[in-house]
């Protein structure tokens, strides 16, 4: 009997001291983190290549992938090739392709239906000699050709008043530069080459900004590009998503110029697709066209 009842009591404890440890309890802390306001993007691919193409034909598509890896929206994408450290000389007639910057033939475009291809960043060269059968403006300095793939455009740089220094001042507006293009593919006419009279457009300056002057197109072969003219009137700089802001590199003052994103805000983590292909125009030596490096900005 006495065996029987510690045994019961022995078990009761046992139960007892199992139901203390069968017991939890719980407690929380608080955990905040801050996230510092960064603008980073991140360009997925590390080069493209596009080899054998054709004169006067047009590249099939590649893409990039434009990833903002920052914490804070970006609203604005812009970018611009290295046509102008590049393509330092005039390149006409040269037989060496490297010569010739990659980038004066690359063309950008925003990934969504219905936008077209626009050029990075393109020269086009003051024609030194004469073209035959053109009809220039008064105060003609300069002429040439606007390369677009297997079209080629006559165009003209003239002063329509007084040159007021040595260097000829392509870029201040108090020389009053104007600058035309033949509205038609040149085929070897007057008509194709007349760039004084209705047969070309103007384009509508609007800036001088320090080696440049900057115009506008609105019509013609031309039409919704920025074109800028250099100081001494020797060379074009066809554009429309380079919107640096820099002294003497302020292409972004055009109207025309664009930006690359097809959304108001590109949110941390999501991604902007930009197409690219090449437009290559005829009269380009073969081989490897000098390495070009496309710069791609984030505002936010």
């Amino acid at each position: 009997m006495y065996l029987l009842k510690w045994l019961v009591l022995i078990l009761g404890v046992a139960l007892f001291i199992g139901s203390v440890y069968a017991q939890s309890d719980t407690d929380t802390i608080t955990v905040d983190v801050n996230v510092l306001e960064t603008t980073v993007i991140n360009i997925v691919q590390d080069s493209l290549s596009w080899t054998g193409v054709t004169p006067g034909e047009e590249t099939s598509t590649q893409t990039i992938d434009v990833k903002n890896v920052g914490s804070k929206n970006v609203t604005g994408i812009y970018g611009y090739v290295d046509t102008l450290t590049d393509e330092t000389s005039n390149p006409t007639g040269s037989s060496n392709p490297q010569s010739y910057a990659a980038g004066g033939v690359l063309t950008l475009k925003k990934n969504n239906t219905g936008e077209d291809f626009w050029f990075a960043g393109r020269l086009e060269w003051n024609y030194t000699d004469n073209i035959e059968l053109i009809s220039l403006p008064s105060g003609a300095d300069s002429w040439g050709w606007f390369h677009n793939t297997s079209y080629e455009y006559v165009w003209a740089l003239a002063y329509t008043g007084e040159q007021i220094n040595s260097t000829h001042g392509c870029n201040t507006s108090n020389t009053l530069v104007t600058l035309r293009i033949n509205k038609y593919k040149d085929n070897g006419t007057a008509v194709t080459r007349d760039v004084s009279g209705s047969n070309s457009v103007a384009g509508t300056f609007e800036s001088a900004k320090e080696d440049w002057g900057i115009f506008k197109f609105s019509d013609g072969p031309l039409n919704g590009y920025c074109v800028a003219t250099y100081i001494d009137c020797s060379k074009l700089y066809i554009y429309k998503y380079d919107r640096r802001s820099t002294a003497g590199t302020e292409f972004g003052v055009c109207t025309n110029s664009a930006y690359l994103n097809t959304t108001e805000k590109l949110l941390p983590g999501n991604i902007q697709k930009i197409g690219l292909n090449v437009r290559m125009p005829y009269g380009i030596p073969s081989g490897n066209l000098k390495t070009a490096t496309l710069t791609i900005f984030a505002e936010s």
